[in-house]
């Protein structure tokens, strides 16, 4: 896919983070449309740690070089401080003997990025075994955390292929919030169609034993890694809407370069049902920075045909709009034949009672909540963004 021309200061920001550039070409910049871009893309803290690294800061104005620089240590502070009280909650469910795996942001932070402040975060994502879902409720009330958006027990019958997950909150201002997973895939748009093929006991088969200092955990396979990466930079309320998210999946290529055994990358993206989310990613990765991805992956990746959905996505991405809930278009045509599309629309439209009300963090058993026409209200809400302000090019 090509892109259209970007302004200089985006151009710069792109370079920078995807082509290893290590000067800053003699351009009258406007700084402040640099830092704020930076800002949107969520990709300040690894601006300035490049900047610092390649000796670049004294090329940019103090005040500006102060901005990126406040957005790494603010990372870099609140990140050690989510470290310390994630390690006592991980000690403990080892002590009950239940298994975790940390996923995305954490885990890219920690084991991934050259410096756990590039990546910010606002959680924990935690995948356990859904079977221990009971006990590791019981274990993380007992540490003052208490589930804020649903009930334990209702979401064990949750319906595949939509939320899987519990928030946990702590009255403690400094405590992580985390996310308890027992599958990957977790939307409110029905992802039937490659979720239920997502063969969870395979990660944690292939998962690797890490340390948080003397606390182990696990992280999941370098292949298993990207393809989840692109699953989530592809969710309907991402859509590659920052570059962060591309960011991520360099990240693992450059540092899992050795590891990866790209055979296994692709049988088990199709064996997930996942091939073509995977293609999107990746071309979207060698896109900005090419000698990412070997040409032979993205041609084994690339489908045979174009569905008019995934043309129409693509389209938008060369055009610069990187609008959040795009992707529903690849969504949509990963859903066959009329009968299979309009029963996705059909679903998207009207979510089980349980997935309406968790997404209000209302209580399953709270049978007074009103929970019609909130769907219609929520996508009504999204189509007046899209218009108003979603159109803007990114890229």
């Amino acid at each position: 896919m090509k892109y259209p021309p970007s302004s200089p200061e985006t151009e710069l920001i792109r370079n920078l983070l995807f082509a290893g550039q290590n000067y800053i070409p003699e351009f009258t910049y406007n700084w402040h449309k640099f830092v704020h871009c930076g800002y949107t893309e969520d990709v300040a803290a690894v601006l300035f740690y490049l900047l610092k690294k390649r000796v670049l800061t004294d090329r940019i104005p103090l005040v500006y070089s102060q901005a990126l620089s406040r957005r790494f240590h603010q990372n870099l502070i609140s990140n050690l401080s989510l470290r310390g009280h994630l390690k006592l909650v991980l000690a403990m469910l080892n002590e009950r003997g239940a298994p975790h795996l940390l996923l995305k942001g954490f885990a890219l932070a920690e084991y991934i990025y050259p410096s756990i402040a590039m990546r910010s975060m606002s959680d924990v994502d935690l995948l356990i075994r859904k079977s221990d879902l009971t006990i590791i409720d019981t274990s993380l009330r007992g540490f003052g955390y208490a589930a804020v958006d649903a009930d334990v027990q209702p979401d064990l019958i949750t319906p595949e292929g939509y939320l899987s997950s519990l928030e946990y909150r702590q009255p403690n201002v400094g405590a992580p919030i985390l996310h308890i997973h027992w599958h990957p895939v977790n939307t409110s748009v029905p992802a039937i169609v490659f979720s239920k093929f997502m063969n969870v006991d395979r990660l944690w088969q292939f998962a690797r034993i890490v340390h948080l200092d003397n606390v182990e955990t696990r992280i999941l396979a370098p292949e298993h890694l990207l393809i989840c990466l692109c699953e989530h930079a592809l969710r309907i309320n991402h859509s590659f809407n920052r570059l962060i998210l591309v960011y991520d999946l360099l990240q693992v290529l450059t540092t899992c370069k050795d590891q990866l055994d790209w055979k296994f990358v692709v049988e088990e993206s199709k064996d997930f049902h996942l091939k073509d989310f995977l293609y999107f990613g990746l071309a979207a990765v060698k896109h900005l920075s090419p000698g990412s991805v070997p040409g032979w992956i993205i041609d084994c990746l690339r489908p045979d045909q174009l569905t008019w959905e995934q043309r129409i996505f693509c389209y938008l991405q060369s055009r610069g709009f990187r609008i959040r809930g795009s992707s529903y278009l690849l969504y949509l045509a990963m859903n066959t034949g009329m009968k299979g599309k309009s029963l996705f629309l059909y679903r998207t439209l009207f979510p089980p009672e349980s997935i309406r009300k968790q997404r209000k963090r209302a209580r399953i058993s709270d049978t007074s909540f009103p929970v019609h026409y909130s769907r219609f209200g929520e996508i009504f809400r999204h189509l007046i963004y899209t218009v108003t302000q979603g159109f803007r090019r990114r890229y």
